[in-house]
């Protein structure tokens, strides 16, 4: 049975080519990882026996010395013009992720992770009461990440999976690409050598959330598209009008918006950009609730009948919720949240099921309420489900998980109910 993970509370860029540079304050903070980074190693090989062991720390401490030489004349401060590229940074990746045990199948080794490799070079400094988004990707969905963050057009803080070297040379061809789409998004690296694991869902999201440097954050996966236009810009305006937002979770309700004739992925172009477009495809039968066939329980406890009638003129931001334990054991919104003091995700779960339902889950059991926000939401464009063979395994595994979860942390933090059984 696998140890719980530690819990704790919250307390509360980029360069293309050989020729573009990242300036000294974005190397500070790939160096001030350094530390962290060879915990994160040194962990994951612990399991070996002694000798090997012993190679791989020292392998792997070399490359973390390989990254901490590209801090140049960091000391120097912001006058300083020693900086590092984009080449070389790319290279020491490499090296590290080749010093990784390889083809690694157990669970209880925890990938390498590079957190804030590279740095958003728009609004460095954010207000404490900023919104960023925390969201998690393979190296298969960058185009979803830019679609995501169109919308966005805020501060992000994305988590990307790297598993292989194609993936390191696909991430920083991407952010060298699109560097002037991604100004305000953080990366950082989730890297194991492995073609055996599942996707490591929560160890993503938690490296995402962990990273954000402000009170409030926004969970979404990134095949979700926040909406209205500048999303970000409307929730912030909305924020000051919430109510006990240190204790309550803001959903953003998800919608799917369904394929038309002769579409294999729903139009970005048929988006409803505000509540009343939303409310009119709804209508029509073009938006509907997020999985609702799927997975009814999952988005249901939103209440989408309120959110498309009229609005409460005495709630005029949000309507609250009420969720019963049952439902919570299903419910996975995308929410709007006060970081300080939230639950973290529990790391065990990979691949499919019950992975974001345990976040909100101890949210729910720790006192968190919840309220559906009316002017903000998120929509899914439909596209025929991906065929994985090993999904039914991935869930019974998930289910095992979700067993020893509660018998390890649930049950002795927060007691056992009778249908807990």
């Amino acid at each position: 049975m696998p140890a719980p993970n530690k819990r704790s509370s919250f307390n509360g860029g980029r360069g293309g080519g050989a020729k573009k540079t990242f300036s000294w304050i974005l190397v500070l903070l790939v160096c001030s990882t350094v530390g962290f980074l060879l915990h994160q190693a040194v962990n994951s090989i612990e399991v070996l026996d002694t000798s090997e062991a012993q190679r791989l720390r020292q392998k792997i401490e070399e490359g973390m010395g390989r990254l901490k030489e590209l801090q140049g004349g960091v000391s120097g401060g912001p006058q300083d013009t020693n900086v590092y590229d984009m080449e070389q940074m790319k290279t020491a990746v490499q090296n590290l992720f080749g010093d990784l045990p390889a083809d690694s199948t157990d669970t209880q080794m925890r990938p390498t992770i590079l957190q804030h490799l590279i740095r958003r070079k728009g609004r460095v400094s954010l207000d404490r009461h900023d919104i960023v988004l925390a969201t998690h990707l393979s190296t298969s969905k960058f185009n979803q990440l830019l679609v995501q963050l169109k919308y966005w057009n805020g501060p992000a803080s994305a988590a990307v999976y790297i598993k292989s070297t194609k993936d390191i040379d696909a991430f920083f061809k991407f952010v060298d690409e699109h560097e002037s789409s991604l100004q305000q998004t953080s990366f950082h690296l989730v890297m194991e050598r492995t073609t055996k694991l599942p996707y490591p869902f929560n160890i993503l999201r938690q490296v995402a959330l962990e990273a954000i440097e402000t009170y409030y954050f926004v969970t979404m996966d990134v095949d979700l598209i926040p909406l209205p236009q500048d999303c970000h810009g409307a929730l912030v305006s909305t924020l000051p009008s919430l109510k006990d937002t240190k204790s309550t979770l803001y959903v953003l309700p998800a919608f799917s918006l369904v394929t038309e004739r002769n579409e294999k992925v729903a139009s970005e172009d048929r988006l409803p950009h505000n509540r009343t477009e939303a409310i009119q495809s709804a209508k029509q039968k073009k938006l509907i609730q997020f999985q609702k066939k799927k997975s009814p329980g999952g988005h249901g406890p939103s209440r989408y009948s309120t959110w498309l009638a009229d609005k409460n003129e005495a709630s005029p931001y949000a309507y609250p919720i009420t969720v019963s334990r049952a439902e919570t054991r299903k419910y996975e919104p995308y929410v709007l949240g006060f970081k300080p003091g939230i639950p973290r995700y529990w790391e065990d779960f990979r691949g499919f099921g019950r992975n974001k339902i345990s976040f909100l889950y101890e949210a729910y059991l720790a006192g968190y309420n919840y309220a559906v926000l009316y002017d903000s939401y998120c929509v899914h464009l439909d596209h025929p489900l991906d065929r994985h063979s090993d999904r039914v395994k991935q869930y019974n595994i998930s289910y095992k998980v979700w067993d020893e979860w509660h018998e390890d942390y649930v049950w002795p933090r927060y007691g056992k109910m009778k249908w807990d059984a």
